[in-house]
């Protein structure tokens, strides 16, 4: 070696020296952050081990604690970590290659510190080790920060379930099991039965508290190695695989314990359920595959009624993608006018003289032909369809109505229209009907609203406050399918209604039934005491039509009388006395 060259490794080993000292004393200063010096002979022996003094603070060491050696590192580190530790030094001596390394450290209070530990190695003319120099930063807030965000990622916020990513997740790697070993996984998809009337009566603050409770009392019925999840809304799924459990008996189990209320602040509420269960079936099926069927079995159940568990089957893809065409064929048929209104007499049953039409809608469709509202509602009420369909028929009947005051010489007839129970949560429908009405120019008198009982009882206060404003405003208002309901006598008379219309499932057959008869002599003495007369519909026998004259009811409608005819028809209605002859 020349004198220049001698020089040179001297300059070259004192600027590292003078780096490796820089390092150590950035480290020392630095609050977070600790550091480690290693010097290794030729033959590849530690010579000393040397620690930044804050090592102290980041190791949590006594301060009689000598700093001389690895040992004090590996002592703290989690023993799931201490191999991870352990390579991180001895790879990087042994192939001068130097990756970072993760692990935590315990702490005194048993929490742990997660520790990066990055290095680098200095070498001799021959590539051998000479010196390892490694920084070890506390990056214990960033992992929870990671861990945070990787929470949030797979976890509904409001419950602490899983959410529909989790789903995913969850669904896809039981599949691949079950597959293997030729098992099978069920899905649950549950939907609470009327939730969006908890919100708009109640408020979304307490629709939240409600979804925890609920939450809470579905993760208890859960399986071992069975996770509930909530997808969004007031919608829930639940994996089920037949290691952990049987999807029909969870299923039951979860009605059963929804029949207890759930108690919150001052008020106790009852909350029931659809389930839709779907079973992987088919072996090349795909977790989106099964999730689309027990999607649709759990609509399937809400439409037997609510409160009900449906098992998926082919036929209902079929179902539901009539339901979808329908839908769609409605919204083309609201704007080509496809809807129509027909209007059946109601009767002053003393005089047999017409006082009125209730306004009954139908849908002639291009294809179909006429399609009858117990078809297309229910599809209306699921899509939301049912609101501008409603206010298609506001605008129809006050159309008719106006059209009918100006043609006739005498006093025109009213027409009664019905109004469903979701356009009455809407908050500016007392709004919209007002304005149509006064649009038209039209005597409000000339109009009645009919909601159903169960309707208004849904929401009993807010439904009082839409009928008194609508009352103010002159409108006649008369309460559909009274005694099917569940309204007390207290709410009762409160409702500032003109009409009680008898359910025709009582007048059908009172003239031969003595139970009948008895209730609808009830619900006339009931309406006289509040002040309200009573229509009676699906009168299509003489006999009803007489029992019902001597109880005092005042209107009536049905087939004895007429079918739902068209307004030109309807215009030529002034009586029919001639039935009783």
């Amino acid at each position: 070696m020349t004198k220049d060259d001698l020089l040179e490794a001297l300059y070259q080993g004192l600027n590292e020296r003078f780096q490796y000292n820089r390092l150590l004393s950035l480290s020392q200063r630095a609050g977070s952050v600790c550091s480690f010096e290693i010097q290794i002979d030729q033959k590849g022996r530690q010579i000393y081990t040397r620690w930044s003094d804050n090592a102290r603070d980041m190791l949590v060491l006594d301060k009689v604690q000598p700093l001389d050696n690895l040992e004090i590192l590996f002592d703290k580190v989690h023993p799931d970590d201490v191999l991870t530790a352990r390579r991180g030094c001895l790879f990087c001596m042994d192939h001068n290659q130097c990756p970072s390394a993760e692990y935590r450290i315990i702490l005194p209070d048993g929490q742990y510190r997660w520790i990066l530990q990055t290095s680098d190695v200095s070498m001799d003319a021959n590539g051998k080790s000479l010196r390892l120099l490694s920084v070890l930063s506390d990056i214990t807030e960033q992992k929870r920060q990671q861990e945070q965000l990787e929470y949030q990622a797979y976890h509904d916020e409001l419950t602490g379930l899983g959410n529909r990513a989790r789903l995913l997740e969850q669904l896809t790697e039981a599949l691949d099991k079950a597959s293997a070993a030729k098992q099978q996984v069920a899905l649950l998809f549950i939907d609470l039965d009327n939730f969006k009337l908890v919100n708009d009566s109640l408020g979304h603050s307490f629709g939240d508290l409600l979804l925890q409770n609920y939450a809470r009392r579905l993760t208890s019925l859960m399986p071992m190695n069975t996770e509930a999840i909530r997808l969004g809304g007031d919608e829930f799924a639940i994996v089920v695989h037949e290691l952990n459990g049987d999807a029909l008996t969870l299923s039951e189990s979860i009605q059963q314990a929804m029949e207890q209320p759930f108690n919150i602040g001052k008020i106790e509420i009852f909350v029931s359920n659809s389930i839709g269960i779907a079973f992987n079936l088919n072996p090349d099926g795909s977790a989106l595959q099964m999730i689309r069927d027990a999607d649709t079995a759990m609509y399937e159940a809400k439409s037997h009624g609510k409160n009900s568990v449906q098992v998926f089957d082919a036929k209902m893809h079929d179902k539901a993608a009539l339901h979808f065409k329908m839908t769609g064929d409605m919204r083309k048929g609201l704007s080509n006018n496809d809807f129509y209104l027909l209007f059946q007499p109601i009767v002053n049953i003393n005089s047999l003289q017409v006082e009125g039409f209730e306004a009954l809608l139908r849908w002639q469709h291009p294809e179909e032909g006429l399609i009858m509202p117990d078809k297309f509602i229910p599809v209306a009420e699921e899509s939301g369809l049912i609101l501008p369909l409603g206010d298609k028929v506001m605008e129809m009947a006050c159309a008719q109505a106006k059209e009918w005051e100006l043609s006739k010489s005498s006093i025109p007839p009213f027409i009664s229209f019905n109004v469903s129970v979701h356009q009455l949560r809407q908050i500016d429908f007392a709004t919209r009907v007002i304005s149509t009405i006064k649009g038209y120019g039209l005597d409000p008198f000339l109009l009645k609203v009919e909601i159903t009982e169960s309707g208004v009882m849904e929401d009993a206060e807010a439904s009082l406050r839409l009928l008194h404003t609508l009352k103010k405003e002159k409108l006649r208002l008369q309460i559909d399918d009274f005694g099917t309901g569940y309204s007390s006598l207290g709410y009762l008379r409160r409702i500032p209604a003109d009409n009680l219309k008898i359910d025709r499932s009582f007048v059908d057959g009172m003239e031969n039934d003595e139970e009948k008869l008895a209730i609808v002599k009830t619900i006339i003495t009931l309406a006289d005491s509040l002040g309200m007369d009573v229509v009676a519909e699906g009168i299509e026998k003489v006999e009803q039509l007489t029992h019902l004259r001597k109880l005092g009811c005042k209107y009536g409608q049905g087939f004895l009388f007429d079918k739902p005819m068209s307004k030109d028809e309807a215009l030529l209605k002034d009586n029919y006395r001639d039935i009783l002859t």
